[in-house]
């Protein structure tokens, strides 16, 4: 009985505080002889940008989460490679055996940071209401796009290190 009232309750607010909120915004405006739609607009747009920040948020936290996961064995790479650069004598075989050991890793820890993603991402998105809904693809595709952008950073950072090794240029 209870769950009942309260689900109505909340959507009488729900419905109530936006129509409530033109009314002053109008009032007001006829009342101090200003543009009634600034306000408004500009209410919106904060709204709508703590909405998208907080997407941001928790597709910084999955992709951190996972970063952090892999750094140990990606630091690991990156110091071998760089010490072997530093040494004097270097051989063929050296160079072979390093950019195989470069690519081993490079491809283990992608997959490693693929799964910590995909669970990361599985434990947020799943306490997402209504599944199979326009809303939770819409919500699902808008952070998997900010997670997309945040591995394009990654990668702009990432790559030129990769590039600089001896065995690489």
């Amino acid at each position: 009985m209870f769950g009942k009232f309260k689900k109505k309750k909340e959507t009488l607010l729900f419905v109530l505080a936006p129509t409530i909120l033109v009314g002053l915004t109008i009032w007001g405006g006829n009342r101090f002889g200003f543009d009634p739609m600034t306000p408004l607009l500009i209410f919106e747009l904060v709204i709508v940008s703590i909405f998208l920040l907080s997407f941001i948020i928790l597709a910084n936290a999955a992709v951190m989460k996972s970063l952090f996961h892999i750094s140990a064995g990606l630091s690991l790479i990156i110091f071998i490679a760089q010490s072997y650069c530093d040494v004097q004598i270097r051989t063929d075989e050296g160079n072979s055996a390093l950019r195989l050991l470069i690519l081993f890793g490079i491809v283990y820890i992608l997959f490693d940071f693929a799964e910590t993603l995909r669970t990361a991402l599985k434990e947020y998105l799943e306490e997402m209401p209504e599944k199979g809904s326009l809303t939770h693809y819409a919500i699902t595709g808008l952070i998997l796009f900010f997670v997309l952008c945040l591995l394009i950073m990654i990668c702009r950072v990432i790559t030129p290190i990769f590039f600089d090794l001896c065995v690489l240029s």
